[in-house]
């Protein structure tokens, strides 16, 4: 009920309207209402002329007189009925007006004011709905408030572009009831899974379809549709050795040998399910897209089983089928310890050889491995190789093999002594090979003599015979650090062992203590460090001499040095002897010359005398010369 009531212009006497809901037609979504239009306020035995009564209500004028009355305080006006039309959703508020002239011709009185109706039920609502797969059936919880005045109440499902229909449409549920099942037939399944066979899930709505008054409502719910139990299956597969070498060796394609064989797989069968399609097939854990007549060959197929799966269109993956292979665990020859060396302490003709290493000493089925050996060599430097003529054994126990013999060369006894050789042994079995390289050196003696002459390290070079001393290998000092081999001309005690007299005229006269001069090798061009090292020896009795200078130096030969020949103070300003029997020495000297042409170079001793010009003898006169190339 809704109440308005105007003013009171004389203080006392005001119109109202009062409006009460009399009935509602659920199905026409109406009101009726019942309105009534009477005086209020002051007392009920006085009264005030009044006219021009009007009543609105919802926008309708419902009452007008223009008549003029005794208004008493509960005199009714007038009274009626006005049906008013809900909104469509049930709903609806309504305006309200009065007025009149109160104790006056002219209106003077006026009310206003809004009423809101009971909602009318109109469309049912969905309270529930469950998440289903394509083998159980969808159901769905609603209120549905208009009960029988609905003419329609359906529900289905639906996919999420209201197009297509899951459930076969909407089906009528009751009017009066809460729940709803919708039992899904064979052929709708199936169609749910076609629509489905790219995916194992999708949202799809619940609709509950509301018809009343002419009008549909159809609100809905989204859930989720999954598919199960839809796993593809493997079913079968065919494989083969398709290597004729190694079927060969075992009679039988169905063998593997390890990293030889070359697995075929083919006659790959299988399933998919619930309306996927085969999309692609995974074998040895690589994928490549499924066709019916598939196939794949590995080479040298390492492991004894294979393992095939299938996937299908929903990206489902079938379990592995995995089947074990008949497997031989084959491995290559691999190479261990290897040596050869010549006989005669390294300077002889006859060579050994010595290798070791693993095979795999078994069967293969039809055919047992076996391991056999060769060798051939050529002088280092040659292009062509010889084959041996020695037949090579090998000694085997369980699966290691050991050569050590002696081969023969290109000489009756072995190999040339004058010269170095590669060899190759091979040793090889069924479906390996193995190379054992080697280097075979020179015959070297470690010391050769040649008359009072020495070597270190090799022969003795008859062309270098104003050298008693050469090296042939690598020379240590004695800090470990390496002098290069050819980069070294050493002479010990250069000169001979007689007595020279020297016989100055004059302070300060200088002699080369000839006779005692060493002559290089053939240098190459570039950098060379030249050090000297030793002393002088006075065998007379002669007072010291002052300031005298001992000097070795560098002087051209064959070769040419940049800025010419080149001295270098020994002992400097100094006293040379204190007498009979003594030693001059000093520290060893250290300089660098730059051989500009190849050839031979001269090092000696020079003497500087002092101020002292008395004659003396020198006698043995030992010093050591080292040139060493550094750039």
């Amino acid at each position: 009920m809704a109440v308005i009531t105007t003013n009171a212009p004389n203080s006392s006497r005001s119109l109202s309207l009062e409006v009460t809901i009399a009935s509602q037609n659920v199905a026409n979504n109406t009101t009726t209402l019942n309105w009534k239009l009477y005086g209020s306020g002051g007392t009920t035995t006085s009264w005030v002329t009044s006219g021009n009564f009007k009543a609105t209500i919802n926008g309708t004028q419902v009452y007008f007189s223009a008549t003029r009355i005794s208004l008493y305080n509960g005199t009714v006006v007038a009274s009626g009925q006005h049906t008013v039309t809900h909104n469509a959703d049930g709903t609806k508020t309504i305006a309200l007006a009065c007025e009149a002239g109160i104790y006056a011709i002219a209106v003077n009185a006026w009310a206003s004011g809004n009423m809101t109706l009971t909602t009318i039920p109109r469309q049912a609502t969905i309270t529930g709905a469950n998440n289903f797969t394509d083998e159980e059936n969808p159901y769905m919880t609603y209120s549905n408030p208009a009960g029988n005045s609905a003419t329609v109440l359906a529900g289905g499902i639906w996919r999420t572009d209201g197009a297509t229909a899951l459930s076969g449409g909407y089906a009528n549920v009751n009017k009066t009831g809460t729940s709803a099942t919708f039992v899904l037939t064979q052929g709708q399944r199936d169609n749910i899974r076609s629509i489905m066979s790219a995916v194992n899930s999708m949202t799809v709505r619940y609709y509950l379809n509301t018809q009343i008054g002419g009008s549909d409502f159809r609100p809905y719910v989204e859930r989720t549709l999954t598919i199960v139990n839809a796993t593809p299956l493997m079913n079968n597969f065919s494989y083969e050795d398709t290597n004729n070498t190694t079927k060969a060796l075992t009679g039988n394609d169905q063998i593997i040998i390890k990293g030889k064989s070359n697995l075929r797989i083919f006659n790959i069968t299988a399933t998919a399910l619930k309306y996927a399609t085969k999309k692609s097939v995974i074998v040895d854990s690589v994928s490549a897209n499924w066709t019916d007549t598939y196939e794949k060959t590995i080479n040298n197929y390492n492991k004894n089983n294979i393992g095939i799966a299938m996937v299908d269109s929903r990206n489902n993956t079938s379990s592995t089928m995995t089947k074990t292979i008949t497997f031989k665990e084959y491995f290559d020859i691999t190479k261990g310890q290897q040596e050869i060396e010549r006989g005669g302490q390294g300077i002889g003709e006859e060579v050994t050889i010595n290798c070791k290493g693993t095979w795999w000493n078994d069967t293969f089925g039809q055919v047992a491995n076996a391991i056999v050996g060769s060798y051939r060599f050529r002088k280092t430097g040659a292009s062509s190789w010889v084959a041996g003529t020695t037949a090579i054994t090998i000694n085997s126990t369980n699966n290691n093999f050991v050569i050590n013999q002696i081969i023969k060369g290109d000489t009756n006894a072995g190999f040339d002594i004058n010269e170095s050789y590669d060899v190759e042994v091979i040793v090889s079995d069924k479906l390996s090979t193995q190379t054992f390289t080697f280097t075979l050196i020179a015959g070297s003696p470690a010391i050769a003599i040649l008359g009072n002459k020495i070597s270190l390290g090799g022969k003795y070079d008859e062309n270098r015979t104003s050298q008693k001393i050469q090296m042939n290998s690598d020379v240590y000092d004695k800090n470990g650090q390496i002098m290069k081999s050819g980069s070294y001309y050493l002479s010990v005690n250069v000169g001979n062992n007689n007595d020279q007299a020297i016989n100055p005229t004059a302070n300060y006269q200088s002699f080369d203590l000839s006779g005692y001069e060493h002559i290089t090798d053939v240098l190459e061009t570039g950098v060379y460090a030249v050090t000297f090292s030793g002393g002088i020896y006075n065998t007379t009795n002669a007072v010291a001499r002052g300031e005298g200078n001992l000097n070795c130096y560098i002087r051209q030969g064959t070769a040419t040095i940049q800025n010419g020949d080149i001295s270098q103070h020994f002992v400097t300003n100094a006293v040379l002897f204190a007498g009979r029997n003594q030693w001059s020495t000093g520290s060893p000297s250290t300089f660098l010359i730059n051989v500009l042409t190849k050839g031979t170079i001269k090092c000696g001793l020079s003497l500087g005398n002092g101020s002292n010009a008395a004659a003396f003898t020198l006698g043995r006169r030992p010093y050591r010369l080292i040139i060493c190339k550094i750039a």
